[in-house]
């Protein structure tokens, strides 16, 4: 939603929509998840995880950025 030509109506407008759920967002939503989700312990574990963490840990150090644990 555009509001940025009266920005102070804004949390007004943010107020009205505390605690909206969209039943086909969270349908959506849960369709993308999947029941077949490993754990973040299981993920962590995998060698993609490992992959990915290394890469990032690379990119990361020749681009002076810290990506955390």
């Amino acid at each position: 939603m555009l509001v940025c030509n009266v920005p102070e109506e804004i949390p007004a407008l943010l107020a009205e929509f505390d605690g909206y759920v969209n039943p086909a967002g969270q349908f959506r939503l849960m369709r993308l998840r999947g029941g077949d989700t490993p754990s973040w312990d299981e993920l962590r574990a995998s060698p993609e995880w490992r992959k990915v963490r290394a890469a990032l840990a690379e990119l990361s150090a020749s681009q002076g950025f810290d990506f955390g644990e």
